[in-house]
Order: C-alpha cells, then structure tokens, then sequence
C-alpha cells in the first residue's frame, strides 16, 4: 500500500511538470512570490528596494520650512508696504511752513520780525507759528548761520534774537549753551570775548562782525530785539 502510494504521488508530479507548473517558481527557478512581495514596497519601479520613509518626510519637512519661508516673507512684504504707505502718507499730510516764512536756505524756511521783542517773547511767537515745526532760528555751524542770515537780510546793523539759550548759573562758558531745537552750540560761532557776563545774559542775539554774523549773548526778558524764525522741513 505505501509503495503503491508513492507511485502514484511520482507519477502526479511528472504530468504537473509537464504542464509548466514550477513548485519552486518561474521557469528559471525564481521566487515570483518574493518578487511580487519586494515590488509591492517598491512604488512600481520593479527594483525590490523599500521606499525610504526619512527620505519622504524630510522632503515634507523641507516643503513646509520652504513654504514657511515664502509666507513669512509674503507677510512682512505686506507689513513694509502698510508701513511705508502710513509714512507717505503723513509725509504728504505735512502741513508747509507758513506763508511768512519766505527764505530758504540749506532745506529750512526763514522769516525776519523786524518789531522788537524780548527773547521769551520772540521764542513765544515763533514757537507758535506751527506747533512743532517752527522757532527761533537754530544754526550747526558758522557757514550756515552767516548764509541763513544774509539770506533773511535783516540789514548790517541789525542784532537780531536767535535761538541759543543757557540755563546754568553762570552762562559764560560756551559749553552750557544749547539751541531750543537740541544740540549743543558750537564755539566757532561767537564773537570774541562773547559768551560774558554769564549771569544775567541766558538769550542769544547775533550781530554783524568783519563781513560775518557772530553770536553773542544778552538778556532774555531786558533787551528787546528783532528776530528771525525758523520752519523745519
């Protein structure tokens, strides 16, 4: 019975193998099921390598920094323009200097009061003129104040107020004066001997001098003088 059994079972596989049936594979002996399982991780290009999962997400990853990028460079593009649009738009709300003042010189506007005041008046009114954009006149250095001046004309023998003041104990040393606008003022721009009498002369005046107007100091509410307003730009 066991032989007769293994007889048969030879002879099955003779007629299978006939029939092209491989148990072990293809015709060349090849696991098609290992093939089919390695073509399966292998996104159809039939190579049997896995897909790299690190690989795809850091793909993502470097898309969404990409993306991150453009719209945060998208947003601050838009921020820069809402900003640069207020800032024109102030810019072209920027009242102009009034009518008065009638020279210019170096980007400012000018204007000569040939009535007299004392300095805290004459500060007053022009201070008034437009809030925050005019008073008494301010000069950086020599070469500005002798042209802004001459430019206003007040005439040679005018000594008209500016805009130079001191509030120390004693005003006689050059460095305790300022300008109502900030800033120091320079040494350069007094007259010899001036500044004096440091403790009742807190106001600054200018006179003619050799061809140059020079500042020189006096009394803010004694002496009584024209005086010439500045318009900032």
């Amino acid at each position: 019975m066991y032989h007769g059994s293994m007889r048969v079972l030879s002879c099955a596989c003779v007629v299978l193998a006939a029939c092209g049936f491989n148990p072990a594979g293809d015709d060349n002996g090849n696991d098609v099921d290992a093939t089919a399982d390695a073509d399966e991780g292998d996104g159809g290009d039939g190579d049997g390598a896995m897909i790299d999962a690190a690989t795809i997400d850091a793909a993502m990853i470097d898309g969404a920094i990409r993306d991150a990028r453009i719209d945060a460079a998208l947003i601050d593009a838009r921020v820069d323009a809402a900003v640069d649009a207020a800032v024109d738009a102030a810019t072209d709300a920027r009242p102009p200097c009034p009518a008065a003042y009638n020279v210019q010189f170096q980007g400012s506007n000018y204007r000569f009061e040939a009535v007299a005041q004392v300095w805290t008046v004459a500060a007053v009114d022009c201070n008034g003129d437009l809030s925050g954009r005019t008073h008494l006149a301010t000069f950086e250095v020599a070469a500005d104040m002798d042209g802004a001046i001459t430019a206003v004309n007040p005439g040679n023998s005018a000594t008209p107020h500016v805009g130079a003041q001191c509030s120390a104990n004693d005003c006689s040393a050059m460095n305790a004066w300022t300008w109502t606008s900030g800033g120091a003022v320079s040494a350069t721009l007094w007259d010899a001997g001036q500044p004096d009498n440091g403790t009742l002369e807190k106001a600054g005046a200018v006179s003619r001098q050799n061809g140059n107007w020079v500042l020189d100091n006096v009394t803010m509410s004694l002496t009584t003088r024209p005086y010439i307003c500045e318009c900032d730009p």
